[in-house]
């Protein structure tokens, strides 16, 4: 029996028949093989270890000159991409000189124009500071030419008009027919004069007579209202008397009638209480003839 388990762990229990293997080994991808040519599209895949000779390849047949071949191919693709590389990089190289060269003509051509649109720009301010100059020299002369005209014109309009005559009619106003103008006036005349005074007595005489008719009619509506109130006053004194005379015959009245109330209560009183029935009483209601 045990030789028989001995013999199943030697042939059966090995590592390699053991579940799953090519998953759980840890030298699965060391014990793997190389990409070959012939696996491969690209030619720069190949890595060093496509080159090393493995004792389950044969590379001394029909794989071997393949190989060659393969790599010679590879080889002359890489040459003719090289030169071509540098063939571009050299027409890369020339164009981009003349790209250079074009763009440095264009900005020398922008800066010229540049300068020449400064100069335009600093020729047409300078015009049209010195147009902007002569305008402000013009303007200045005008305008002390007006002041000077306006000066001489008020000069003579002072000299010439009415303000140094004696004309009267100068002196009136256009806004109203008694409004005077106070530069042109000269004065009243001695018949204005005495005019005035006279309409300042007669306006006096009309303030005096004009205070003694108020004083006269507050004096008659002073005695009116005080007769009115003497009036009203007796015809008071009249009522109150009248009223207390009323009151006292009231009370009078009341006072009779209060005794009058007393007698009866004491009489009924006493009959409720005092005055009782006889025998001549009871004898009266039982008389044939009742």
């Amino acid at each position: 029996m045990a030789r028989e388990v001995d013999v199943y762990r030697l042939t059966e229990q090995q590592k390699y028949k053991s579940r799953e293997f090519d998953l759980n080994d840890p030298k699965r991808i060391v014990n793997q093989l190389p990409m070959r040519f012939e696996d491969i599209i690209d030619p720069r895949e190949l890595t060093m270890g496509s080159f090393l000779k493995f004792p389950s390849e044969d590379y001394d047949g029909e794989k071997a000159k393949l190989l060659k071949k393969h790599l010679w191919q590879c080889l002359a693709k890489q040459m003719t991409e090289n030169l071509i590389n540098k063939k571009n990089y050299k027409i890369s190289q020339l164009q981009s000189g003349k790209d250079v060269m074009r763009e440095d003509a264009l900005v020398n051509k922008a800066m010229e124009r540049e300068e020449m649109m400064r100069m335009q720009a600093a020729k047409s301010t300078m015009e049209y500071n010195l147009r902007k100059a002569d305008f402000e020299t013009q303007k200045k002369r005008l305008e002390k030419q007006q002041a000077t005209k306006d000066e001489q014109t008020h000069i003579d309009t002072c000299i010439n008009s009415d303000m140094f005559t004696e004309n009267p009619e100068a002196s009136k106003s256009s806004l109203g027919y008694s409004r005077l103008i106070a530069y042109n006036f000269r004065g009243l005349k001695q018949e204005e004069n005495l005019e005035i005074q006279e309409t300042q007595k007669n306006q006096i005489k009309e303030t005096e007579l004009r205070k003694n008719i108020d004083k006269a009619t507050d004096k008659y509506w002073k005695e009116v209202i005080d007769h009115q109130t003497s009036v009203n006053t007796a015809a008071e004194l009249l009522d109150t008397q009248r009223k207390k005379e009323i009151n006292r015959e009231v009370f009078e009245e009341n006072k009779k009638l209060a005794a009058v109330q007393a007698i009866q209560r004491e009489s009924s009183r006493k009959m409720a209480k005092d005055n009782f029935p006889t025998d001549e009483f009871f004898d009266y209601f039982n008389t044939t003839s009742h």
